[in-house]
């Protein structure tokens, strides 16, 4: 549910994104293409050239980009505007690849049975489900329409974070406790997932730890970088803290940035 103070837009959309997308690829980078690309290889044993792929909630096109020139053809579809008039934009000259307006969580209208040979999600999981819903029941949704749209022995790719990276691992976040918790709380345990995935027909694959990160290493290193807004905006766990709760949290922050207990 959305938070005092957030900017809430929708019941599955916690963040903006027709204003932070402005601002979202100012840190953001394409990190693990190496373990996607490796992963669609072992489980498809075809060409990668050779594949279609769903790139579900592509966001701005990042990834959607970065794969066009990797395989046969990529399709986006992302459901919010601004995102997807900037995957739009960015993928304008890329003949092999298809922006669509549509949610992960049904894809019927758009796409049929048994059409694509991956899907990949990328740091989209934690969007579908609100705090304090049970049983992360738009995740599963997203997971049955992933298994729909696949062709026989296709492939599903979900990067995402652990309950407990949120919390231990991603320092930035942190900063504001509040927003590392509720954050936390979008994601849904390893566990999970692997259980949705083998209830529609999945067989679940091995799991790896990304050696990098979604944000640049210049926004890693800054121990000042999420006191300004715009580089606040590149991460939607910030929008999960009110406002009163951000500037508290970032006031403690500043002070430990100037004693050097940071």
């Amino acid at each position: 549910y959305p938070w005092p103070g957030t900017r809430s837009v929708m019941a599955q959309e916690y963040e903006n994104y027709s204003q932070t997308s402005q601002d979202y690829d100012s840190a953001r980078v394409t990190y693990g293409l190496e373990v996607i690309t490796g992963a669609l290889c072992c489980a498809l044993r075809r060409p990668l050239k050779e594949l279609h792929i769903l790139d579900a909630g592509c966001g701005t096109g990042n990834f959607t980009a970065a794969l066009s020139g990797l395989v046969g053809k990529v399709t986006g579809v992302e459901l919010n505007e601004g995102m997807r008039r900037k995957a739009l934009e960015k993928t304008a000259r890329l003949e092999n690849v298809e922006i669509r307006e549509g949610n992960v969580t049904d894809l019927r209208g758009i796409f049929p049975d048994s059409h694509f040979d991956g899907v990949l999600i990328n740091q989209v999981v934690h969007h579908l489900d609100e705090i304090g819903s049970t049983g992360f029941p738009n995740i599963r949704k997203f997971i049955a329409e992933a298994h729909r749209v696949l062709k026989p022995g296709g492939a599903l790719i979900i990067n995402s974070v652990s309950p407990e990276q949120c919390c231990k691992s991603m320092w930035h976040i942190a900063t504001v406790p509040p927003a590392a918790e509720r954050y936390s709380k979008r994601m849904p345990p390893i566990s999970t997932l692997q259980e949705f995935m083998e209830e529609v027909g999945f067989k679940a694959g091995p799991f790896f730890m990304l050696p990098e990160t979604q944000h640049s290493k210049e926004y890693w290193s800054d121990k000042e970088v999420v006191l300004k807004e715009e580089n606040r905006n590149t991460d939607s766990a910030f929008s999960l803290a009110t406002p009163e709760e951000t500037k508290m949290h970032l006031d403690i922050w500043k002070r430990k940035i100037e004693d050097g207990t940071a």
